[in-house]
């Protein structure tokens, strides 16, 4: 008996029913009526609609959709991915867009471009050099950067409206050790050593051993815990 799972190649228009792959390749326009499981699952062409997505690799330099959730190992988003529910991964990485309703779960998060999350972002390291605007419910992270992203010309840009291309990031919840910020407006702050870099407003900062402060940015209440 073989168990060898086989590999698709989606292009064209069309839907395809779930089930277990080794690869999956999206370069038409397509829909998935059911749960995935496979090896990679790479999409260069528009996903309109899936259901959960389990996978190793995840790549993603066109336009993707879920209404549900994302586990893969490594995912790299250079186009835009937007998730119903929660994504688990290793690492996240790319110069794209993600829009996730629900949460996020990473060892390691480091992304140019974008992200809007609803819930929190839950990792070891942030590092995010935003593109566009980004919004985010919480973040909790050891190690955590966030700061605007140098003008360039990216394939992003087709997808980002020209009222959102102002490079910050709006954040309810900041909590980590090592937290550093430019073009942020937070709500709170929370860490060990802080360093608030230019054109932030921050409502409160809670910090344990060092602050910083740039004097083109401005924070409304500073205590020492």
């Amino acid at each position: 008996m073989n168990n060898k799972l086989h590999s698709i190649s989606l292009d064209g228009v069309g839907s395809s029913g779930g089930g277990k792959f080794e690869d999956i390749n999206i370069s038409g326009v397509y829909s998935l009526k059911g749960d995935i499981i496979c090896n990679k699952f790479y999409v260069s062409g528009v996903l309109k609609d899936s259901k959960n997505i389990q996978c190793e690799e995840f790549r993603v330099s066109g336009v993707l959709k879920s209404s549900e959730s994302l586990q893969a190992n490594d995912i790299n988003v250079s186009g835009v991915a937007t998730i119903g529910k929660n994504i688990k991964s290793q690492k996240i990485s790319g110069e794209g867009c993600i829009k996730v309703k629900e949460d996020i779960e990473s060892e390691k998060v480091d992304l140019q471009g974008n992200i809007i999350c609803h819930g929190l972002i839950n990792c070891e390291d942030f590092y995010l050099f935003t593109e566009g605007e980004s919004k985010i419910g919480e973040i909790g992270a050891t190690n955590i950067e966030i700061c605007a992203k140098e003008k360039s010309i990216n394939l992003l840009k087709i997808f980002i409206p020209k009222r959102i291309k102002n490079n910050h990031a709006y954040i309810k919840v900041i909590e980590g050790d090592n937290i550093k910020l430019s073009n942020c407006d937070v709500g709170i702050v929370r860490g060990k050593n802080i360093v608030i870099g230019e054109n932030c407003k921050i409502d409160k900062v809670e910090y344990s051993e060092s602050i910083d402060i740039n004097e083109l940015s401005k924070v409304d209440n500073i205590n020492k815990i």
